[in-house]
């Protein structure tokens, strides 16, 4: 195909202008009323009105652990950071201004740092997903998540809170020195559904049982499966609330959860048998009872 001059100078004004229409520092109003920054960003509009409002008291009241930071300076070369938070988050809110903190104290600059916002939960189907899809691939369900790379390749990642605290996670990290890392069950999760997504009862129990210990909580897997849900992969977020059922299955809300991923998913019979499974463990659940209802409207 024969491109002349007109046509490609027209393909570089579009690709331009895609580039540059990704502008930083967007903003959304959450349910509350509240500005919200959404998609890349950059640390000066932490430092405005009103992200200044937490941040600079935060940041000024942090004393860094030198003596761990001193011990970092040797694994620094060639590292790198992507950041996800959520302006909105109480843990973005806590530990960022810490975070940028120890950032000033070890020289690392701005250019290595790629700072992005993901929407709240009261945005649909949009759930700790950014503005043009900067988390995809990167099995972010929770805030603040730090990912550490090296000459590109990840090497270790922060995900809400420290194991033992941030200057000590990095220093593991950038030394490549195999850190712990918090909501292991989520990343072997998603590591097996990869590979497979279980068709039957025996393979879920299966499943099930290699998951068990790996968590105290059913939170974890609960807040995946509606971060899974709410970007459109209802197939594996189906399996993650079934396997929840199975972690903890004297908890109501995994089963009411599980029972609202079924209505969305437009199966009717599943969901009216999750709620039944909610008013067992809770007889006075009202959600419950008026889902029940509904879905036998629905069924008949």
């Amino acid at each position: 195909m024969k491109i002349t001059i007109h046509s490609l100078a027209a393909i570089l004004i579009f690709i331009s202008s895609c580039i540059f229409s990704q502008k930083t520092n967007q903003t959304y109003t959450d349910q509350r009323g509240r500005k919200q920054l959404v998609g890349k960003s950059d640390r000066s509009a932490l430092m405005k009105v009103p992200y200044q409002n937490w941040y600079q008291p935060r940041y000024e009241g942090y004393s860094v652990d030198t003596v761990v930071l001193e011990k970092c300076r040797r694994g620094l070369e060639g590292v790198t950071v992507e950041v996800f938070m959520g302006t909105w988050c109480g843990d973005s809110q806590r530990h960022i201004p810490k975070f940028y903190k120890i950032v000033d104290y070890l020289g690392i600059g701005e250019s290595d740092i790629q700072l992005t916002n993901v929407y709240d939960f009261g945005q649909e189907n949009k759930y700790k997903q950014s503005l043009h899809g900067e988390e995809k691939g990167k099995l972010i369900h929770r805030v603040p998540t730090f990912i550490f790379y090296k000459k590109g390749k990840e090497i270790g990642r922060i995900i809400q809170d420290p194991v033992a605290s941030l200057e000590e996670d990095m220093f593991k990290i950038v030394n490549e020195l195999n850190p712990q890392q918090n909501f292991k069950i989520v990343t072997q999760l998603a590591e097996m559904l990869e590979k497979a997504i279980p068709s039957n009862n025996e393979e879920f129990v299966k499943l099930s049982k290699e998951l068990e210990g790996l968590t105290e909580d059913s939170s974890e897997l609960n807040i995946y499966a509606y971060v899974l849900m709410s970007s459109g992969a209802m197939e594996k977020a189906i399996s993650v609330f079934k396997i929840n059922t199975f972690l903890f299955p004297e908890e109501p809300n995994v089963w009411a959860s599980s029972g609202e991923a079924y209505e969305k998913n437009r199966n009717s019979k599943n969901a009216l048998k999750a709620y039944q499974k909610v008013l067992e463990l809770e007889p006075e659940n009202e959600n419950a009872q008026e889902r029940i209802q509904a879905l036998k409207l629905e069924i008949q």
